[in-house]
């Protein structure tokens, strides 16, 4: 269940040109790129402290 909503957050993400495997590889490699697929997230922690 876990993977499936990860997967979805990569499919997603549109701020970068790519396949699954390279938004996975570049989210390993740049906090601030996994920041903004998780930023995407419905329960993104801004949305769920009302900020």
């Amino acid at each position: 269940m876990l993977a499936q909503g990860a997967l979805n957050l990569l499919k997603n993400e549109k701020t970068f040109k790519g396949g699954i495997q390279r938004k996975t590889r570049c989210t390993m490699m740049s906090t601030d790129y996994l920041e903004r697929v998780l930023a995407g997230s419905p329960l993104s922690t801004a949305e769920v402290d009302g900020a």
